[in-house]
């Protein structure tokens, strides 16, 4: 199922950060996080949704984008600025063209 999320090294990331074991002084900005890195994690076992935004699948674009955003404002410890969130979907697809089979 291409939608469905698979556990993740990000996901006990985010469990670390929801029990409380990630201080609010703790939190990221942008800047400091390598978004290519978290993108290749997140999606590492995401291929089948990955290959249905090749195949031009409709709303397939939309599940890549809605998952980068909410795994990058949970890395980063709260929720994305407008301008975060444009940044991030910007990354993503740049990510998504350079990791594409031609």
């Amino acid at each position: 199922d291409p939608g469905r999320h698979h556990p993740s090294h990000l996901d006990t990331i985010t469990l670390e950060m929801n029990a409380g074991n990630c201080p609010r002084s703790h939190q990221l900005s942008l800047d400091e996080l390598d978004l290519a890195a978290l993108l290749t994690t997140l999606f590492a076992d995401q291929q089948a949704l990955i290959a249905a935004w090749q195949g031009g699948q409709r709303g397939s674009w939309g599940a890549i984008a809605a998952q980068a955003i909410v795994a990058t404002s949970q890395r980063v410890g709260r929720k994305l600025t407008a301008s975060e969130r444009r940044l991030v979907w910007q990354q993503t697809w740049a990510w998504l063209i350079a990791t594409r089979d031609d």
